[in-house]
């Protein structure tokens, strides 16, 4: 497993998703990686093809979309990043120095609150853990920039664009202000982050819960065919601590699919 690999029964149909992130080579273009995943998708699939997306992943689906407009009959799209947002960066150096040192797991509640069984919950810690994992977040973090830039040349939010052309779109939205409240906090007790530093933290948080959703609404362009709903007892990790509520957004694509 890259990151997460699992796999939800949804009523008779049974999908199988991966979470995985950019190229382990750091010039390889995105192109080339779309193609890469194709070819090997192709090989164990064919299309039409389902997916999902959660957070940066929201990202590679849409690139994907992009790519195989035709291939694809639904999407889900869980707690997406968007091509803007609130910071020219991520993360913010005023919230990564308030932040430094903290066990992001135990801090935003997903140690108390998920609901993986303990072994699932070790396999997803061995793995977050590993060098192989540190090696490869590092190599992934620079493309959040630069996907952004070039998602955005693409203008598939314009509003009535469709690029999904009618097909089922889900927009599941997570409590990420909660998840960097808790985060502020917890920094501020340790004394993290200047002054500055933690005033610009505080001005995200006042702007947060309003941009971001303003930010998930947009990907509703997408499609003709498209809902947005919000969790606020689930951070940014919904899969983690109610994945049920991504199960019921893929119960409803393939409810609109099979009409």
């Amino acid at each position: 497993m890259d990151h997460f690999n699992q796999t939800a029964n949804i009523g008779t149909h049974t999908l199988s998703y991966a979470l995985r992130g950019p190229p382990r080579q750091p010039n390889t273009p995105l192109v080339i990686f779309l193609t890469g995943i194709t070819s090997r998708m192709e090989r164990h699939l064919a299309p039409p093809y389902f997916v999902i997306g959660h957070s940066w992943g929201g990202i590679l689906a849409r690139e994907f979309l992009a790519a195989r407009p035709d291939d694809i009959c639904g999407m889900v799209l869980v707690d997406p990043v968007q091509e803007r947002m609130m910071m020219e960066t991520w993360p913010d150096p005023s919230i990564a120095a308030v932040t430094d040192g903290l066990d992001y797991m135990d801090v935003v509640g997903l140690v108390r609150d998920r609901v993986l069984t303990d072994e699932e919950w070790d396999d997803l810690m061995a793995e977050e853990n590993s060098e192989k994992h540190a090696k490869q977040a590092a190599l992934e973090m620079p493309f959040l920039q630069v996907s952004r830039g070039v998602l955005a040349e693409k203008e598939q939010l314009v509003p009535g664009k469709d690029i999904m052309r009618g097909k089922p779109l889900s927009v599941l939205g997570g409590n990420s202000k909660r998840d960097h409240e808790l985060l502020y906090e917890a920094g501020v007790a340790k004394e993290g982050g200047t002054n500055a530093q933690r005033e610009r933290f505080r001005e995200c948080l006042a702007r947060w819960e309003r941009c971001e959703e303003e930010f998930h609404r947009e990907l509703l362009n997408l499609s003709s065919l498209a809902r947005y709903s919000v969790t606020k007892r689930s951070g940014h990790n919904i899969q983690l601590t109610e994945p049920e509520l991504i199960a019921d957004e893929v119960r409803w694509v393939l409810k609109m699919i099979d009409e």
